[in-house]
């Protein structure tokens, strides 16, 4: 479990309730079943409508990422490779086979897969890049989802509003109802609000930080496999792969750097 994808998700929720209750609101005024209904019932349909069958299917399969500790680092990556490179050296490739099941990464176990049933360096390297472009697809297809459905909320938690609204003018009658029939019609708008900026859009954020991890290590595999496969000399092989991985913490740093100032 990533503890701070937990930390986050309940942080953000005992933040809100718990601020409530500080305030003096009692649980019954925003726990509302109809509100919740028209949120999250509204928001559910229009990601429905704009999303296909596949980019769901990728919600359900990436989802669980979020809450898994990330695998090793790119850098550790290297050293294993260039241990799978020293025994391919010395004992073929064929001696590589009983080393898979100790693999954890499915990318690399993928990759050396290949490498031992004989795939040249250049097709193992076209073969590689497009398992390695599926997977960031699936990222962006459940991270696009969660963008969706954050967009849609508020403006469904509006409606709600308004709809409740419209239910107090209709009962302008009893004066003594308005107060509480309005705060009743605005939780919807909490619903809608609170659903995208702690939950959805997070989660988007999220995914697309997994991608980009994920991404960092299959370069390396790729890399590394594909230099095994041409029969790179392992000094050889490490230094390319330390380049590989300078370049990369030199992106993360730009990327942190424009984080920063947007």
């Amino acid at each position: 479990m990533d503890i701070f994808s937990l930390i986050g998700v309940i942080l953000g929720v005992l933040a809100v309730f718990g601020g409530a209750i500080l305030e003096g609101i009692h649980l019954t005024a925003i726990l509302v079943p109809t509100a919740a209904i028209i949120v999250f019932g509204g928001t559910i349909g229009a990601v429905c409508l704009q999303s296909s069958g596949d980019e769901l299917k990728a919600v359900k399969a990436m989802l669980p990422r979020v809450f898994k500790p990330t695998q090793a680092h790119a850098a550790s990556l290297v050293k294993e490779i260039l241990e799978l490179s020293k025994i391919a050296r010395r004992d073929g490739m064929l001696a590589l086979e009983t080393k898979l099941p100790d693999i954890k990464n499915p990318f690399l176990v993928q990759a050396l897969g290949l490498l031992i049933d004989g795939v040249a360096a250049a097709e193992l390297r076209s073969r590689l890049e497009t398992a390695m472009a599926k997977g960031e697809e699936k990222y962006a297809d459940a991270a696009r989802v969660f963008e969706g459905a954050g967009g849609y909320s508020p403006t469904i938690g509006i409606l709600g509003a308004v709809l409740g609204l419209i239910h107090v003018m209709g009962n302008l009658d009893d004066p003594s109802k308005l107060g509480s029939g309005i705060a009743t019609a605005f939780v919807a708008t909490i619903y809608g609000v609170g659903l995208a900026n702690l939950l959805c859009l997070p989660l988007a954020g999220k995914l697309k930080s997994r991608a980009r991890a994920e991404t960092a290590r299959a370069e390396v595999i790729v890399e590394g496999v594909v230099g095994m496969a041409d029969g790179q000399p392992t000094s050889a092989l490490e230094q390319t792969l330390q380049i590989l991985l300078g370049h990369q913490e030199q992106q993360a740093g730009r990327g942190a750097e424009a984080a920063k100032a947007a």
